[in-house]
Protein backbone atom coordinates (compact mmCIF):
# COMPACT_ATOMS: atom_id res chain seq x y z
CA UNK A 1 0.00 0.00 0.00
CA UNK A 2 2.74 2.27 0.89
CA UNK A 3 4.57 1.78 -2.67
CA UNK A 4 1.13 2.56 -4.02
CA UNK A 5 0.75 5.87 -1.64
CA UNK A 6 4.53 6.95 -3.13
CA UNK A 7 3.19 6.94 -6.82
CA UNK A 8 -0.20 8.67 -6.03
CA UNK A 9 1.59 11.15 -4.44
CA UNK A 10 4.33 11.70 -7.03
CA UNK A 11 1.71 12.23 -9.78
CA UNK A 12 0.46 15.31 -8.38
CA UNK A 13 -2.25 16.91 -6.18
CA UNK A 14 -4.75 14.71 -4.63
CA UNK A 15 -6.92 13.88 -1.23
CA UNK A 16 -7.10 10.69 0.32
CA UNK A 17 -9.55 8.63 2.07
CA UNK A 18 -8.80 5.50 4.19
CA UNK A 19 -11.69 3.29 5.13
CA UNK A 20 -10.24 1.43 8.30
CA UNK A 21 -13.55 -0.49 10.03
CA UNK A 22 -13.23 -3.53 8.88
CA UNK A 23 -9.47 -3.52 8.69
CA UNK A 24 -6.60 -4.37 11.51
CA UNK A 25 -4.79 -1.12 12.68
CA UNK A 26 -1.59 -0.44 11.89
CA UNK A 27 1.55 -1.94 14.10
CA UNK A 28 4.55 -0.11 15.06
CA UNK A 29 6.23 -0.79 12.48
CA UNK A 30 3.78 0.24 10.17
CA UNK A 31 3.15 3.76 11.48
CA UNK A 32 7.31 4.36 11.25
CA UNK A 33 6.74 2.77 7.52
CA UNK A 34 4.19 5.47 7.07
CA UNK A 35 5.94 8.53 8.34
CA UNK A 36 8.67 7.36 6.61
CA UNK A 37 6.90 7.90 3.05
CA UNK A 38 5.76 11.13 4.26
CA UNK A 39 9.87 11.98 5.47
CA UNK A 40 11.42 10.47 2.27
CA UNK A 41 8.90 11.95 -0.24
CA UNK A 42 8.45 15.78 2.24
CA UNK A 43 8.48 18.04 -0.82
CA UNK A 44 5.94 16.04 -3.02
CA UNK A 45 3.63 15.25 -0.13
CA UNK A 46 3.81 18.71 0.81
CA UNK A 47 2.89 19.79 -2.32
CA UNK A 48 0.56 16.72 -3.71
CA UNK A 49 -0.69 15.19 -0.09
CA UNK A 50 -3.52 17.89 0.28
CA UNK A 51 -6.22 16.14 2.93
CA UNK A 52 -6.49 12.86 4.84
CA UNK A 53 -9.67 11.36 5.82
CA UNK A 54 -10.15 8.37 7.94
CA UNK A 55 -13.34 6.14 8.07
CA UNK A 56 -13.85 4.70 11.34
CA UNK A 57 -15.35 5.03 15.20
CA UNK A 58 -12.53 3.26 16.86
CA UNK A 59 -11.36 5.23 19.66
CA UNK A 60 -8.06 3.34 19.01
CA UNK A 61 -7.88 4.62 14.96
CA UNK A 62 -7.94 8.34 16.72
CA UNK A 63 -5.97 7.12 18.94
CA UNK A 64 -3.05 6.15 16.24
CA UNK A 65 -4.19 9.22 13.67
CA UNK A 66 -3.07 11.56 17.43
CA UNK A 67 0.28 9.49 18.07
CA UNK A 68 0.95 9.76 14.47
CA UNK A 69 0.45 13.78 14.19
CA UNK A 70 2.79 13.77 17.62
CA UNK A 71 5.37 11.88 16.19
CA UNK A 72 5.28 13.62 12.55
CA UNK A 73 2.57 16.39 11.87
CA UNK A 74 1.06 15.92 8.88
CA UNK A 75 1.44 18.80 6.08
CA UNK A 76 -2.35 18.28 5.53
CA UNK A 77 -5.28 18.12 6.86
CA UNK A 78 -5.96 14.88 8.78
CA UNK A 79 -9.76 14.07 10.11
CA UNK A 80 -11.49 10.71 11.45
CA UNK A 81 -14.98 10.17 10.15
CA UNK A 82 -17.74 7.51 11.14
CA UNK A 83 -19.27 7.22 7.12
CA UNK A 84 -17.06 7.13 4.07
CA UNK A 85 -19.76 9.71 2.88
CA UNK A 86 -18.63 12.30 5.30
CA UNK A 87 -14.93 12.01 4.47
CA UNK A 88 -15.35 12.17 1.04
CA UNK A 89 -17.65 15.52 1.47
CA UNK A 90 -14.60 16.68 3.38
CA UNK A 91 -12.17 15.63 1.70
CA UNK A 92 -13.83 17.35 -1.61
CA UNK A 93 -13.68 20.65 0.25
CA UNK A 94 -9.98 20.40 1.04
CA UNK A 95 -9.48 20.50 -2.65
CA UNK A 96 -8.72 23.46 -5.04
CA UNK A 97 -12.01 24.22 -7.14
CA UNK A 98 -10.29 22.80 -10.42
CA UNK A 99 -9.20 19.82 -8.67
CA UNK A 100 -12.53 18.97 -7.07
CA UNK A 101 -14.56 19.54 -10.75
CA UNK A 102 -12.12 16.53 -11.91
CA UNK A 103 -13.13 14.01 -9.29
CA UNK A 104 -16.16 11.67 -10.65
CA UNK A 105 -18.75 10.93 -8.47
CA UNK A 106 -18.44 8.08 -5.59
CA UNK A 107 -19.80 4.96 -6.87
CA UNK A 108 -22.64 4.62 -4.09
CA UNK A 109 -24.10 7.96 -5.74
CA UNK A 110 -23.60 7.22 -9.26
CA UNK A 111 -25.79 3.72 -8.86
CA UNK A 112 -29.12 5.10 -9.88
Amino acid sequence: MLLELIEIIKKGPFGCITDMRNGQMPNAVQRRSFIGVYEQHDLLTRAHFLALGAVGESAILRRIITVLDWLRPAPHPVKVFGTLEAAESWVLQQLPEPLRQRVPPARSKSKG
